[in-house]
């Protein structure tokens, strides 16, 4: 979804995978990534995410931030987030290895047992996954702070708006409004669409005066903590 079109690149240096692995594939990694983004954004920003991609490369300048990295501003310090791409590679990385740790049964996948027997190179595995994981995790809290110190409020001012049964087509600045956002207009949350460079649709059956509306700049974003786990010493 983010980099998984092209696997090569994907999987390379610190984060090699076997092209034999039978997880060496888009819709695997694709699967990954969307799992460990969702827990990222919550399932609205994901959304909005997932509809600003086109093969893979965000549209807006918001969401190629999030995505690609940037240096902000916060109390008069500069900030460097590096994005998620590291992020989503040690995670894929992760769930590959996990996977291929396990022994697959007529039960299900479940954990080999070294007590009476020695697994070659299990130690190594194990411990070099789990780095990988740590590693992510630290991403991850960085990108949730990215989010915090981002995730602006905007009021904008509405020029006009028509209603067409229930529709009402507003006109009024755009900027950072994709599918899927949520804009508060008169204390009520709309989610919005058709959206063109003057104006944008929402859908409600009553009346009602459009003057202004406020949005924030990453939606409705509802993040979910990732319990950091120890590493395990060797």
């Amino acid at each position: 979804m983010i980099l998984s079109a092209n696997l090569d690149n994907y999987f390379n240096d610190y984060f090699s995978v076997s092209e034999n692995s039978p997880y060496f594939n888009v819709e695997f990694v694709d699967e990954i990534e969307q799992k460990y983004l969702k827990y990222l954004l919550g399932v609205d920003s994901f959304l909005e995410l997932k509809n600003d991609l086109i093969n893979g490369i965000a549209q807006s300048d918001k969401w190629k931030n999030f995505i690609n990295g940037v240096v902000y501003e916060k109390n008069n310090k500069q900030i460097e987030y590096k994005g998620i791409i590291a992020l989503l590679q040690g995670f894929v990385y992760y769930e590959i290895y996990k996977l291929q740790n396990s022994i697959q049964t007529s039960i299900g996948n479940y954990r080999a047992d070294a007590r009476n027997a020695k697994q070659v190179n299990s130690v190594n595995n194990e411990k070099d996954y789990l780095l990988r994981y740590n590693n992510s995790v630290m991403l991850y809290q960085s990108a949730i702070n990215y989010l915090n110190d981002n995730n602006t409020k905007i009021s904008r001012v509405v020029t006009s708006s028509m209603k067409i049964g229930d529709v009402y087509t507003i006109t009024a600045n755009t900027d950072y409004l994709l599918t899927n956002s949520r804009v508060r207009i008169n204390n009520k949350d709309y989610t919005v669409s058709n959206i063109t460079a003057v104006t944008f649709d929402i859908t409600e059956a009553n009346a009602i005066t459009i003057t202004d509306f406020a949005f924030y700049l990453y939606n409705n974003v509802e993040y979910s903590y990732l319990e950091n786990k120890q590493q395990i010493s060797y």
